[in-house]
């Protein structure tokens, strides 16, 4: 048995250093009474350093701890084709606990292809995600495809067509654009920029409004909005 001397007293240092000390080395964390503000001690099976603090045991924030915590969350890993078809596995990872595959872990495509029965979209292209989101990670429904590179076709093909046009006033004039097949939003401009309100209807030709002023109006820029197919 180790011999110990207990103390009643308060000790001040003077601001001297405690050299040459261990912290209380524990097999398991204490219990009822041998818990008390302010201790610490070294959990040797967890082989953490702990504290008791407004009734509850904490962790230092050691490396390992860090570590170990980081491990738990999920994390960018490396790309990852989708052309074989197939779901990411521990062998791909790059980052965090390498053994499993962890709720987050995600993977920017590299090559195109189809991972049948995630979530979201199951056709992926080069720059979309693949994260898993918990569960069994061998079962599909388990992730989520993630779109992130947007291109023209998804958008259909949306662009702007600008014109400057003058107005009569109370004479309906006829905007067409040779530009855009379908005209979703237009917004009319004075010449010094700022946004003014014309009537706007529609044709039968979705390139085309028609705009009508109660004033006569020189170099107005009209923005029309729209797609091409």
């Amino acid at each position: 048995m180790a011999c110990t001397k207990q103390t009643y007293v308060h000790r001040d240092f003077n601001k001297q250093e405690l050299q040459n000390f261990a912290i209380q080395q524990l097999a398991a964390d204490p219990t009822g009474v041998d818990l008390y503000e302010g201790r610490i001690w070294q959990n040797t099976n967890d082989n953490k350093i702990k504290k008791y603090l407004n009734g509850a045991v904490e962790t230092f924030a050691c490396e390992s701890w860090v570590i170990e915590e980081i491990n738990k969350l999920g994390q960018a890993q490396q790309s990852k084709s989708a052309a074989p078809g197939l779901l990411p596995v521990p062998a791909d990872k790059v980052n965090g606990d390498l053994t499993t595959i962890v709720p987050g872990d995600w993977w920017a495509i590299s090559a195109a292809g189809t991972i049948t029965g995630i979530q979201g979209d199951d056709v992926l292209a080069v720059g979309d995600k693949i994260q898993f989101l918990g569960g069994d990670p061998t079962v599909a429904s388990n992730w989520l495809g993630i779109q992130r590179n947007v291109d023209d076709l998804l958008l259909g093909f949306v662009k702007t067509d600008r014109q400057t046009v003058n107005l009569v006033a109370s004479v309906p004039l006829t905007v067409a654009s040779s530009v855009l097949t379908d005209i979703h939003s237009i917004q009319v401009y004075d010449t010094t920029g700022e946004l003014i309100e014309v009537c706007i209807s529609k044709t039968i030709n979705l390139n085309e409004r028609v705009l009508t002023s109660n004033v006569s109006l020189t170099g107005v820029v009209v923005d029309l909005m729209g797609k091409t197919i």
